[in-house]
């Protein structure tokens, strides 16, 4: 589920079912990252939204960050075979402790 913060943030709070799964790669696609690199892009999102406490909800928002990353820029993230998200998800890993 997103929200607004009072600060104008937008708060990110996803569960695992597929109505929010939905929202939240709806919500991905007001997003243009298009001209973006990696670490940008994830700048932006995350001046945008307020990330989630929970880890598994955090997961969700990167996964769905990594979908539209990898819409935005076809190809770029993955080997034949390999899967956007195992990608951010390694980057997720090495740049945020």
């Amino acid at each position: 589920m997103i929200s607004l913060a009072a600060d104008g943030s937008s708060r990110c709070r996803s569960s695992g079912d597929a109505i929010h799964i939905g929202a939240l790669n709806v919500f991905m696609r007001d997003f243009d990252f298009d001209a973006d690199a990696l670490d940008v892009a994830l700048r932006k999102l995350l001046m945008g939204v307020s990330l989630p406490k929970e880890t598994q909800q955090i997961d969700r928002v990167m996964e769905a960050f990594a979908k539209r990353y990898d819409e935005c820029h076809p190809g770029l993230l993955k080997d034949p075979g390999e899967q956007p998200v195992s990608t951010v998800m390694f980057v997720r890993i090495k740049l945020i402790p």
